[in-house]
């Protein structure tokens, strides 16, 4: 059995698999889970906050309260 790996992702990536299911950065975000796990800093994790309730995003909020509930 191989070893899980330690995998990091750019925070644009995980705002692309928030907003769309559909996304290469979803299947990114998607593979990374089966392969290994996902490091995050909490600098990393204040930035997806910031980035993710910016006005622009605003119609997307159901889906994003369902992303961060999940």
């Amino acid at each position: 059995m191989k070893p899980r790996q330690y995998l990091v992702l750019d925070t644009n990536i995980l705002v692309s698999a928030v907003l769309s299911k559909a996304s290469k950065a979803r299947q990114a975000l998607d593979k990374a889970q089966n392969i290994g796990n996902i490091l995050m800093s909490s600098s990393v994790l204040l930035e997806l906050e910031e980035v993710l309730f910016r006005p622009k995003f605003d119609k997307y909020v159901t889906q994003i309260e369902q992303c961060v509930t999940a």
